[in-house]
């Protein structure tokens, strides 16, 4: 029995990454670690809750409807 498979839409995708590299940038170039939550916190809300702040943020910029992006399988 195969399940639906879900998609995310590529720039959601490459948004997370964005914000992932540049709080790691950022905290080793200033040397405020504390900036590191931004990303563990979206990561742990997504993970626990189903519900990721940078991912929801980033939706409301999207220029095409999600189902007409290039889909990343999940």
């Amino acid at each position: 029995m195969m399940s639906e498979i879900g998609f995310i839409p590529r720039p959601l995708v490459r948004t997370k990454q964005w914000v992932i590299l540049l709080s790691v940038a950022t905290a080793l170039i200033t040397g405020q670690i504390w900036i590191l939550v931004i990303p563990l916190a979206a990561g742990i809300l997504g993970l626990l809750f189903n519900f990721n702040p940078v991912m929801r943020l980033a939706k409301l910029f999207l220029k095409k409807k999600p189902s007409d992006s290039i889909p990343v399988l999940v």
